[in-house]
């Protein structure tokens, strides 16, 4: 074999060059060491510049920084964004930072990254920067420079995001955690199963949610102080749809669990929290005496502990019971004394949430003005909070608030409010309630094109939910709704009808006056 033969061969074995990556190692090997490592540096943002690239090798001039990245946007595996914005193909950037993973815990991969965390907390520095994405590369970087540190803030911002219904961004978080997965613990790559398990309920993807967590659940080595919480969120599943059976279990096998954890106050809060999702559990399904119990035992052990988020939870539930037992001045107490809890918080969040509470107990007394007052304190609070979900929600309810008093503008504007918010977080199901609501309004007020028109939506959405019972009792009505159109008689029908109806009775009015005459000669 020839020695040129032999180098090429050698040269395709050393660099696989049918990858993505091999290819690209194959260019890197061409370049001067220093600019080859300026360009794997450049691999541990997702996107670089010549402002980052000064970021990751101090020292670097500004005008050297932007002829090294002009040099690298020249690669073919680099693509520009923005003015000054540069980002490797998905598969050469993977391969880079893979390098980087296999060195870790690397120091220089350590000071980069707590580098781009200073960056990305200071604000939006970059071109075309939201807080969005600002807030995202903070995370991950801040995984990179602090593993353990950086995944207790991953789940804070997972649980804040998750909170106001920003489901997308918690979807991104994920997906840019999972890229340290190769470094990340058993139980940090578990607890990102966890959080994928309740976006996947969140979106009533309620297959997907449950396989997540029966692997988890069926993890021999999975900590008590996870699996407690994997078993509750099964519970909330299953109370979800309503399988009530398999709801309590899931809550008592929690319980049982639950003594295994070694952390005291963890499991306090743990404990009263479990026994008011099983209460709220016997309460929807009806047995209110059981329901009650569990509830005032959850309010004394959160009493006790001295926990107000504890015990604003409990009376907001009570609240809810009250309101099954028709007991409303009951509920309208219970809704204040949590508003009060949450207001020694100052838990603006949950304080909106309670009001819209309140707000209905109102209605249930009929007191209109107090029950619309306090849903207008609800929407003014998650507005301040960010709540999309709970805009939706209270902007719903006040939709019914005006469709009882006959205020219809009013309804058909609060519904439309309340449609935008759900279609913001991508809620196909209540997106399709409302939609069918405000068929129900349009039908009331007799246009039935734009009724129907809502309510072929609505069914569109309820079959994206999977909620197939809602879709065809909507399918009935519409149904009902066209016979009832086409048994209707046209006017002109009328003016036939009408004038043959009074001849007939004319008829027989004058055929009995006959008979009478008759009968008395």
């Amino acid at each position: 074999m020839s020695q040129v033969l032999q180098g090429f061969t050698s040269f395709l074995q050393k660099y696989e060059l049918d990858s993505p990556g091999g290819l690209f190692q194959a260019s890197l090997d061409q370049m001067s060491p220093e600019l080859a490592h300026h360009l794997r540096l450049c691999a541990i943002p997702h996107l670089f510049s010549p402002r980052i690239l000064m970021l990751l090798v101090p020292g670097l001039s500004k005008e050297k920084a932007i002829e090294e990245c002009n040099f690298f946007n020249e690669l073919p595996s680099v693509r520009q964004y923005a003015s000054s914005l540069f980002a490797f193909g998905e598969d050469v950037r993977s391969y880079l930072f893979k390098q980087w993973l296999a060195e870790y815990p690397n120091e220089e991969f350590i000071t980069a990254n707590r580098r781009l965390t200073d960056h990305f907390a200071s604000g939006p520095i970059e071109e075309g920067a939201d807080a969005d994405s600002l807030r995202i590369n903070r995370v991950f970087h801040e995984i990179g420079a602090d593993r353990d540190k950086g995944f207790e803030d991953l789940e804070s911002v997972l649980r804040d995001r998750r909170q106001h219904g920003l489901l997308g961004e918690c979807d991104t978080l994920i997906r840019v955690a999972r890229e340290y997965e190769s470094v990340l613990t058993d139980s940090q790559r578990a607890t990102l199963v966890y959080h994928e398990a309740k976006l996947a309920t969140d979106r009533w993807r309620w297959e997907e949610a449950r396989r997540l967590l029966d692997q988890l659940i069926a993890n021999p080595s999975l900590a008590p102080e996870l699996k407690t919480k994997v078993l509750v969120r099964k519970g909330l599943l299953d109370h979800e749809n309503r399988k009530w059976s398999s709801a309590i279990k899931s809550f008592k096998d929690a319980l049982d669990v639950l003594k295994q954890v070694h952390d005291q106050e963890l499991a306090t809060r743990l404990d009263y929290r479990i026994k008011l999702d099983l209460g709220i559990t016997y309460r929807d399904m009806g047995e209110l005496h059981s329901a009650k119990e569990l509830m005032f035992e959850s309010l004394r052990q959160a009493r006790r502990v001295g926990s107000n988020s504890g015990m604003a939870l409990a009376y907001n539930s009570l609240g809810t019971l009250f309101r099954k037992e028709g007991e409303g001045s009951a509920a309208i107490k219970a809704y204040q004394r949590s508003l009060d809890m949450l207001k020694k918080d100052d838990d603006s969040y949950r304080m909106g949430q309670v009001w819209n509470n309140l707000g209905l107990a109102f209605l249930d007394e009929r007191q209109w003005k107090k029950g619309e007052e306090a849903l207008h304190e609800s929407l003014d609070l998650k507005a301040s909070a960010g709540d999309t979900i709970g805009l939706a929600k209270t902007y719903n309810n006040l939709m019914q608030v005006y469709r009882k008093q006959q205020l219809r503008d009013e309804a058909l504007g609060a519904g439309k409010k309340a449609l935008q918010y759900f279609q913001e977080v991508g809620d196909y199901y209540d997106m399709a309630l409302v939609m069918r609501n405000l068929g129900r309004l349009h039908r009331s007020a007799k246009d039935n094109a734009a009724a129907l028109k809502y309510w072929d939506d609505a069914i569109k959405y309820f079959e994206r939910a999977d909620a197939q019972s809602e879709a065809q009792a909507l399918k009935e009505e519409i149904t009902f709704l066209k016979v009832r159109k086409k048994r209707r008689i046209p006017w002109w029908a009328w003016c036939l009808y009408i004038p043959a109806g009074l001849i007939i009775f004319g008829g027989l009015l004058l055929f009995l006056l006959g008979v009478i005459l008759v009968t008395r000669l």
